[in-house]
C-alpha cells in the first residue's frame, strides 16, 4: 500500500477543511433542515490568497517584489519548498448561458452565409448544426480559456526570471459562475492547447 502524500492531494484536503471553516452556523442549520447546501459565492482571489499563505510556506509573489519599483509581469504565488510558481486564473461569466450560446450560433451561421431558417431548424426542430458551424461555435467558447492559459504561461516565465528560479509552473483554474464547460472539458481544452504551445512553462493544471 502506498501512502498518498502528493502536494496536490494535501492541497485538496486542506481546501476542503478551509471550505468547511468558511460555512457559517446559519448555513449549517439550513443544510441540516433542507438537506441541500446552496453555497454563497466568495471572492476567489482573496480567499485563495489566505489559503496559500497557510499551505507549505506559500507566498504571494507581489510580496517578494520591490514596492518602490514599477510592478513587472508576474505570477501570483511562489512555493519555495516545492519549487513551484503558480498562477490563478478565474473563468468568469457564463459562456454556456442560453443567450450567449444562441448569439454564437447565429453569428456562426451568418458567417458561413446560412439563412434564418437554418437557425430555426436548430432551435425548434433540433436539427444538428452544420459541421463547420459547430466547429466555429466550439472554437469561440474555447478561446477565453486558451487566452487565460497563454497569459499565465507568460506570467510564470517572467516570474522564473524575476526570482532567478528554475521552478515548475502550476496553472490554477477557478470557475466563478461559468457553466459553459465542466472540469473534464476544460482540462481537455487546456491539455490540447498546452501541447501546441511553444515554450510552455506550465507543468501542471489544478
Amino acid at each position: 500500500m502506498v501512502a498518498i502524500c502528493h502536494p496536490i492531494f494535501l492541497a485538496r484536503r486542506q481546501l476542503l477543511r478551509y471550505q468547511n471553516k468558511m460555512r457559517t452556523s446559519s448555513q449549517a442549520r439550513a443544510i441540516e433542515a433542507s438537506g441541500v447546501w446552496n453555497p454563497t459565492r466568495l471572492a476567489i482571489e482573496p480567499a485563495f490568497d489566505r489559503f496559500v499563505e497557510s499551505y507549505r510556506g506559500g507566498v504571494k509573489v507581489s510580496k517578494l517584489l520591490d514596492p518602490n519599483k514599477p510592478t513587472p509581469l508576474n505570477a501570483d504565488y511562489f512555493f519555495a519548498q516545492d519549487g513551484v510558481i503558480a498562477e490563478l486564473k478565474t473563468i468568469e461569466g457564463d459562456s454556456g448561458a442560453d443567450s450567449s450560446q444562441a448569439a454564437r450560433v447565429v453569428a456562426s451561421l451568418k458567417h458561413f452565409g446560412y439563412q434564418e431558417r437554418n437557425y430555426l431548424n436548430w432551435l425548434l426542430a433540433g436539427y444538428p448544426l452544420p459541421e463547420r458551424v459547430a466547429r466555429r461555435v466550439a472554437s469561440m467558447m474555447r478561446r477565453p480559456i486558451e487566452r487565460a492559459a497563454e497569459h499565465a504561461n507568460k506570467q510564470i516565465r517572467a516570474t522564473k526570471s524575476l526570482l532567478g528560479k528554475d521552478c515548475r509552473g502550476l496553472l490554477l483554474l477557478a470557475n466563478d459562475n461559468n457553466y459553459g464547460f465542466d472540469p473534464i472539458q476544460v482540462c481537455a481544452i487546456l491539455a490540447k492547447f498546452l501541447l501546441r504551445l511553444q515554450g510552455s512553462h506550465i507543468a501542471k493544471l489544478f
